[in-house]
């Protein structure tokens, strides 16, 4: 078998959910052992965000607005999204709520745009959107 070359079946995350999803074949162009090698390496392992987001946050997204927490002391913010340290709480909030049709926009454009938003866990306690009491959580969708 030649040895310079190799194909891989790579993975992506899901930048909402971090699930993963099939991601790109691929194949090295430099036709040497050392790259064959490289190529082979990656083959199951995840390799970065997908442009797509998994098909249960595209549905989630199609009926809400969606908070990601995150805890900030734990987050490298110079390696962002990936930097996110998540806290696995994601907050679905009907689109017509005040807190996504004012507040949002105040923060940022884009997230009215893409759907969702990376928020502090502590801001979404402060907003009412997680609680410790378990009657509170019963009220918004937690994944």
């Amino acid at each position: 078998m030649n040895d310079n070359f190799h194909a891989s079946l790579t993975k992506e995350l899901c930048l909402i959910c971090t699930k993963e999803m099939d991601g790109p074949i691929i194949m090295n162009q430099k036709l040497t052992p050392g790259e064959a090698k490289r190529v082979k390496e990656m083959h199951g392992k995840v390799i970065g965000f997908a442009p797509e987001h998994c098909k249960e946050c595209q549905k989630d997204l199609e009926k809400a607005f969606l908070f990601i927490a995150y805890d900030e002391e734990k987050s490298d913010m110079e390696h962002l999204p990936r930097g996110f340290y998540r806290t696995g709480k994601i907050i679905g909030v009907r689109k017509t709520a005040k807190l996504v049709t004012e507040w949002v926009p105040s923060i940022s454009e884009n997230a009215i745009k893409s759907g969702f938003l990376f928020t502090p866990e502590h801001i979404m306690r402060e907003l009412g959107l997680i609680s410790d009491d378990p009657e509170v959580n019963k009220k918004y969708k937690q994944k």
